[in-house]
């Protein structure tokens, strides 16, 4: 669910940047042939890194839900706290989350979500809070 999710994103921006391309193309008088080709260098360029963001992405979900489904057997921890990288590229709700605390484990953050990925390339975690 949540990669389907991701990749209803992923259409929607690769859309916009094509259609972007289409439209300065042809404001420079382009030809066909010559948009043809920009569009599959286009793909040709973003599928590597479209890719491991996917990846990358899914991984971090999978641990985070995993995390707090071990933290919920555990009969011990009964609350969760939203880590970040901790440095400038931090996404401002990923900031927020953090600022949050320890939350309630079935709780969510200020985002709105249970736990991590936020958005593709997320490098946050989730984290046991036993206090």
């Amino acid at each position: 669910d949540n990669a389907l999710g991701h990749a209803k994103s992923v259409v929607g921006t690769i859309k916009e940047e094509v259609k972007e391309r289409i439209i300065t193309m042809l404001d420079d008088g382009k030809s066909i042939d010559d948009i043809s080709d920009a569009i599959g260098e286009f793909f040709d360029r973003q599928s590597q890194w479209r890719a491991l963001r996917i990846a990358r992405t899914e991984v971090i979900s999978g641990y985070a839900e995993g995390s707090l489904e071990g933290y919920r057997q555990s009969g011990v921890v009964k609350q969760k706290r939203w880590l970040t990288a901790g440095d400038d590229r931090v996404d401002p709700e990923c900031s927020e989350n953090e600022a949050d605390g320890a939350i309630n484990l079935e709780a969510n953050f200020s985002s709105g979500h249970g736990a991590p990925p936020v958005h593709p390339n997320c490098r946050c975690a989730i984290a046991p809070d036993v206090n």
